[in-house]
């Protein structure tokens, strides 16, 4: 049986709703994610799907084939630090 989304913990619902924005704006498919990530494809499912506890070391081979910081990948998504855009734009 599925848990609803509201029913997982918080954290798994930003690392899923990060993965999947970052990977995106990577312009990157999850095969291509997996490959540089070293982590399976069926795994980057199961974590852009809020489905999966994952490890912190698979979390960071996620950041750092995505060049963001850990903390990027587990932060509230009303919490980001739009500083960076900012200075950009």
């Amino acid at each position: 049986m599925h848990k609803e989304n509201s029913q997982r913990p918080p954290v798994l619902q930003h690392v899923s709703q990060n993965v999947r924005r970052l990977r995106n704006s990577a312009d990157l498919s999850q095969t291509a994610l997996a490959e540089k990530s070293g982590v399976s494809r069926r795994m980057l499912v199961a974590i852009e799907a809020g489905e999966k506890n994952v490890s912190l070391a698979t979390l960071d081979r996620v950041a750092e084939a995505l060049e963001v910081a850990f903390s990027d990948l587990i932060q509230a998504p009303e919490n980001r630090d739009y500083s960076r855009i900012n200075e950009l734009a």
